[in-house]
């Protein structure tokens, strides 16, 4: 089966590029930084445009961790999300928040593709460092972020160089390494994480962790299943993430629904699961 190289995504990646520069100013997106080739998967946005269980999960448990920290909703904050993709979130944060929600990624198709919101969406490498942007925003959002990152100190630093101090950064990532799969190798994720090992993530930053917490324990099944699969099963990188992310059928949709229904009344804090939660407040 034929599966292209990295070197022929990003030549193709880099051609996509320049034929949607062009439209930028109509979807408003603002280049704030070069134009790189960039290396995703493309088949995972055209995957979250529809509902899918995943996602309303991690934003039932993002909003159940906010309010049991009482983090301001009702509050006007200026919030920046790394990594929006094509902004699904920031979209279903905006409808619920008084918060203004930049979002930036190095993914320009999918820039162009997300939905106009109250803050800004920037195509911009946070490793240049706006300075119009040091400790300019109230939160900073990294979600399903920190494990494609190789060398985390020097991004963490750079995100945190956004944040205002006592600023608040909200992030989640994959739990559990012993998932590590072939689906994570080939969506780019470098790592899986546990709360020990997201901890020290932090350890050399003036930073408090305020909470972390498991989520998606009913989902365990699930992944250990994907993860079989995936080691008996080649797929080309075309098929992997649509094969290790989208429900096989509208019923497990559904089913996984009931399950994240059940978990969320009766363990808000299950003692592990498939992703963790993590909040913190940046030192002064």
């Amino acid at each position: 089966m034929y599966t292209r190289t990295s070197k022929q995504m990003k030549t193709e990646n880099l051609k996509a590029c320049e034929k949607i520069e062009t439209i930028t100013n109509a979807n408003r997106v603002l280049m704030m930084s070069p134009l790189k080739p960039f290396t995703f998967v493309d088949e995972w946005y055209e995957i979250i445009q529809s509902p899918h269980f995943w996602l309303e999960w991690r934003f039932g448990a993002m909003l159940a961790q906010m309010r049991d920290l009482r983090i301001p909703m009702d509050v006007t904050l200026k919030a920046l999300e790394i990594g929006c993709g094509n902004g699904i979130l920031r979209t279903k944060l905006e409808d619920v928040l008084n918060w203004t929600i930049d979002g930036t990624d190095l993914n320009l198709k999918a820039l162009s593709s997300a939905p106009q919101a109250r803050g800004r969406t920037m195509y911009y490498n946070i490793f240049d460092r706006n300075k119009p942007l040091m400790e300019f925003y109230d939160v900073v959002i990294l979600y399903d972020v920190l494990e494609h990152i190789s060398e985390t100190a020097g991004f963490l630093a750079a995100a945190l160089y956004h944040l205002k101090p006592e600023g608040i950064l909200m992030l989640n990532v994959p739990a559990l390494q012993m998932f590590y799969s072939v689906y994570d190798y080939k969506v780019g994720h470098v790592r899986r994480y546990d709360k020990k090992t997201l901890s020290a993530e932090f350890k050399d930053f003036k930073f408090q962790i305020l909470d972390m917490r498991y989520w998606g324990f009913s989902m365990l099944p699930l992944l250990t299943l994907r993860s079989l699969l995936m080691w008996f099963k080649r797929h080309s990188d075309h098929d992997v993430v649509r094969f290790g992310f989208k429900p096989p059928s509208d019923l497990v949709n559904r089913v996984m629904r009931i399950c994240m229904g059940v978990e969320m009344q009766l363990f808000r804090k299950p003692f592990v699961g498939t992703s963790l939660l993590m909040v913190g407040r940046k030192g002064e």
